[in-house]
């Protein structure tokens, strides 16, 4: 029990920062690994940040450093069920499309985090793009597709 009711939680998050590839992670990866067979797979989702640096003149998107730190998740045994990325500039369909393709992520299931004028766009930024019904999916959880209008709609809070 979390509250007052007594009732078990519907989900539980856990946030594992830092560096995939760092050594001193390795522990923490297998207490993951160790919580998805105790739970099952269908369970557990794997949300999963990296970044997608935006590159010279033609401002191209670089998937490489995604696409390593993805190979290295699955190296310590955890897939990504949905990949969040992290840019200067919204996510070009075909970088999308490549990173699906690249880390075996139904395209749907990758959304973009670019960069916004305000930090309370970024959970409309989510919802825009059904981040939330995405999880709830994995999850077979009930899932409210509305965004709740208690912030502006979106370009609103833009200059």
């Amino acid at each position: 029990p979390v509250d007052s009711t007594g009732l078990p939680p519907d989900v539980c998050l856990l946030e594992l920062g830092g560096t995939v590839g760092d050594l001193d992670m390795a522990m923490y990866f297998e207490a993951l690994q160790q919580l998805m067979f105790r739970v099952g797979a269908e369970n557990f989702c794997v949300v999963h940040l990296g970044m997608v640096p935006v590159m010279g003149s033609t401002a191209e998107q670089k998937t490489k450093p995604l696409q390593h730190s993805v190979r290295l998740l699955r190296e310590a045994g955890l897939k990504p069920d949905v990949i969040l990325c992290r840019s200067e500039q919204p996510l070009a369909e075909a970088t999308r499309k490549k990173l699906s393709v690249a880390c075996q992520v139904p395209v749907s299931h990758i959304a973009s985090l670019h960069d916004v004028s305000n930090v309370y766009r970024v959970p409309l930024l989510l919802g825009e793009q059904h981040v939330g019904a995405c999880i709830t999916r994995h999850l077979r959880m009930a899932c409210e597709t509305t965004i709740a209008p208690v912030l502006p709609p979106a370009g609103s809070l833009d200059p």
